[in-house]
């Protein structure tokens, strides 16, 4: 029998890891698209809303392997963020009133870790009440001035206040890609708009 699930790997062309992670992730990555912001049939692993820190959400933090992610939400939602077109495994984990979304870089083995963690409700918050819909005017009241940047038409703040946690802003109103690239070149963060809020928490390494 396991003669024949080898060869069965191989002839599909699939790499080993991402074939032995198949039990868990849907062979068709388009069917289960783990997407900030849309709602998933997630089971609740807390009954508590957890508070967002410069690290973590409550047990989920980046760098937790899989067998740390199953162990603080055993029964996750398992399935695929496309990123550039590309297709990651994750979880979808439902803490309170809050869903996350762990981005792994494999299924199995030692790259079976989440790097990231993305976070678009608005149920999350700081200590100091900010989270996914605050206005940046907020944050920079509370944690001094971002840096900005610009990539795949998104735009980023982050603050040297609170490391491992970013934001990608909602796109300002009128602008497009080329005014946003040249705005983090050109600009500095006061000329935002007072009004840009916070669209997604990205907890990263």
């Amino acid at each position: 029998m396991k003669k024949t699930t080898l060869l069965l790997v191989f002839s599909l062309g699939l790499p080993l890891s991402l074939a032995a992670g198949q039990g868990r992730w849907p062979a068709d990555q388009f069917s289960r698209q783990l997407v900030p912001g849309k709602l998933l049939p997630a089971e609740s692993c807390r009954t508590t809303t957890p508070v967002l820190t410069s690290d973590s959400l409550g047990p989920l933090r980046p760098g937790m392997t899989l067998a740390e992610l199953l162990r603080a939400c055993p029964r996750p939602y398992y399935g695929w963020h496309f990123e550039e077109g590309i297709a990651e495994p994750g979880l979808a984990i439902r803490l309170g009133r809050v869903l996350a979304l762990a981005m792994l870089r494999d299924t199995l083995g030692s790259k079976a870790v989440a790097y990231r963690i993305l976070i678009a409700d608005t149920s999350a918050r700081t200590i100091e009440g900010l989270g996914p819909g605050s206005r940046l005017a907020d944050m920079i009241a509370a944690w001094g001035p971002p840096h900005i940047d610009a990539a795949e038409c998104s735009l980023y703040a982050w603050f040297s206040t609170r490391a491992h946690l970013s934001w990608i802003m909602e796109f300002p109103r009128g602008w497009d890609c080329s005014h946003l690239e040249r705005f983090v070149t050109d600009s500095a963060p006061s000329r935002l708009p007072g009004t840009l809020r916070a669209g997604l928490a990205i907890l990263s390494q």
